[in-house]
């Protein structure tokens, strides 16, 4: 009796009601504070999250930007495509000249070269015929029996020059 009254004076005492309450209180808020934890690491799972999506944000705003700078010059692209195709749509009834351009070029530097002869041998039947028509110098070196023979030559010279200027008339005609 003397142990059930110092139990009873035990139970009875503010100190042991007060530590009572506290494990009825730990007791009951068992689920509260599990959902306290649960708030916890979702709040902080927010947070995680909400940083995450502002930098998926920046770099949506960096590749909505890339897409747009990359369509505008794709369209670029298309418009520079469309234009060579219209020169070389332009240009296809030249393709003929385009594939013989080094050949022409060729007939060009030749009739070029012709040209510049002409002219060379034009100075040089001038001279001569100069000469000839002075008569003194030019007879006195090859003398009067050898001005028939000059005349002769200078006259196949001056039709040799013409054949070849007519020649190259018309290949550059044609």
């Amino acid at each position: 009796s003397d142990a059930l009254r110092i139990a009873n004076e035990a139970v009875q005492s503010e100190d042991f009601k007060q530590k009572e309450k506290i494990v009825k209180d730990w007791n009951a808020t068992i689920d509260a504070r599990l959902w306290m934890t649960e708030v916890k690491k979702a709040s902080s799972i927010q947070l995680a999250q909400i940083k995450a999506l502002a930098e998926l944000s920046e770099t949506y705003s960096v590749l909505s930007g890339g897409q747009k700078y990359a369509e505008n010059e794709v369209g670029k692209i298309e418009d520079e495509i469309k234009q060579i195709e219209a020169f070389i749509s332009a240009e296809a009834e030249k393709v003929c000249v385009y594939e013989n351009a080094q050949t022409i070029v060729g007939h060009l530097n030749t009739i070029d070269e012709g040209r510049e002869a002409i002219k060379k041998s034009q100075t040089d039947i001038e001279t001569e015929t100069k000469e000839l028509q002075d008569g003194d110098t030019y007879k006195a070196y090859i003398g009067p029996r050898l001005s028939k023979y000059a005349l002769n030559r200078v006259s196949k010279k001056i039709k040799y020059l013409v054949e070849l200027s007519n020649a190259n008339s018309s290949s550059s005609a044609s």
